[in-house]
């Protein structure tokens, strides 16, 4: 109570390890309701409610096809995407945490039958499938594993990167989601390289990852100059947003925007002992 903070808080920012002091550096769930509340909500609205939205906003740095779909879309024409892209996947618009996410293939018509059935009561984006780099896909063929970028943009109109993840799905999953069971590997923000054990969301510690025993400390991600100057580029299309969580897909032909989160939340980042809340304060 003193610091705002949650039971998963306590928990998950190990605060029965910590001094008052060290507790105090962190933004709790009582100080990210404060600090989201201060979030320019027009930029909200307009953007980051739904994922439409936002790929028709950030459209330089979205190279896939996709379609939004709801009870106004004819089952022509969601046929003939389907058919001009043998795999999908379908995201409720305005979902999140990867729930309610599934894919579409040609070769099982189940997907399909599911979407035309489900656009009635919410709509859909149905993008075209992405692939991992090779060295990405390494570590978990299954899901699309995705960087957590996580900017900041202070009262100069300065941005910081402060945080920087490589989220990636366990045996078998689809979606790398912390939400969903996923694994997240906190990457050093100067130099690209996983400097320490991943967690997943039961805060369970991982050196190598399951399924396929990559190691993952001193993994070092290929480009990193490129993925930084991709960050700040789009942290620059609306600088108004100031706290955002930008989800990138290292694939082969390079980098793309898979969806912006504002605010981005609190809890991922932070477990990695990084807390930020005396960060906001001076910066914001």
């Amino acid at each position: 109570m003193r610091y705002g903070a949650r039971p998963v808080d306590y928990e998950r920012f190990e605060f029965y390890r910590k001094s008052p002091w060290e507790r105090d550096r962190y933004m709790t769930f009582a100080r990210y309701l404060s600090i989201a509340r201060r979030i320019d909500r027009a930029t909200f609205k307009d953007i980051s409610a739904q994922k439409s939205r936002e790929l028709e906003v950030f459209a330089p740095f979205v190279g896939r096809s996709w379609l939004r779909v709801d009870s106004t879309t004819t089952d022509a024409d969601v046929k003939a995407f389907a058919h001009a892209h043998p795999r999908l996947i379908a995201k409720p618009d305005g979902g999140e945490q990867g729930r309610g996410i599934f894919a579409i293939d040609n070769a099982d018509t189940a997907g399909l039958t599911r979407l035309l059935e489900e656009r009635h009561s919410h709509p859909f984006v149905v993008e075209e499938r992405l692939e991992n780099a090779d060295y990405i896909n390494a570590i978990n063929p299954s899901s699309l594993n995705t960087i957590r970028a996580t900017t900041f943009v202070d009262k100069k109109g300065k941005c910081h990167l402060i945080s920087l993840i490589l989220r990636v799905g366990k045996p078998n999953a689809l979606v790398d989601n912390w939400g969903a069971g996923g694994v997240g590997y906190n990457f050093d923000v100067g130099t690209g390289i996983c400097d320490r054990a991943g967690k997943d969301k039961q805060n369970r510690p991982y050196l190598f990852h399951p399924g396929t025993n990559v190691q993952m400390v001193g993994f070092k991600l290929q480009n990193y100059a490129a993925l930084v100057d991709f960050v700040q580029q789009l942290a620059a299309i609306k600088p108004a947003a100031k706290y955002v969580g930008w989800d990138i897909a290292i694939t082969p032909n390079g980098l793309e925007l898979i969806e912006m989160n504002c605010p981005a939340g609190h809890d991922m980042f932070q477990s990695f002992d990084n807390p930020v809340y005396r960060k906001f304060l001076r910066l914001w």
